[in-house]
């Protein structure tokens, strides 16, 4: 399931508390994340931008697990429907991505004779 989550910061943009929305919080639920490219990120200076507000103080989760548990590319992928192109990414790309590597590892167990990974959060630790 991809979904956007809405409120990640319940308190606003000074809260600290990382608060995500259904299902993503649920613990039997793989929470799949999406990365993205930050042109220029890689080769920048400390001096040629501010700090990113991820780096000047953490956010994280007080209660419960951290997550996405995984995360994928979920950037600027083509996908052509109906004979139109269009860009996608996000979560929507990501997801589907996590859910083939865990199907081929799966029928990659099953044809050597070994158990499907069953709650695959158990062994992602």
């Amino acid at each position: 399931m991809a979904t956007e989550e809405c409120e990640c910061l319940r308190g606003g943009a000074g809260d600290t508390v990382f608060m995500p929305t259904f299902a993503g919080n649920c613990p039997y639920v793989l929470s799949v994340g999406a990365t993205e490219l930050n042109r220029g990120s890689s080769n920048s200076t400390p001096s040629a931008h501010e700090r990113p507000l991820h780096e000047v103080a953490g956010v994280y989760s007080r209660v419960g697990r951290g997550f996405p548990d995984v995360a994928a590319v979920g950037d600027r992928a083509i996908l052509v429907s109906g004979g139109k192109w269009y860009v996608v990414g996000g979560t929507s790309m990501s997801a589907p991505v996590w859910a083939s590597v865990l199907t081929f590892i799966y029928e990659e167990r099953i044809a050597a004779g070994q158990p499907t990974l069953g709650f695959v959060h158990l062994i992602l630790v």
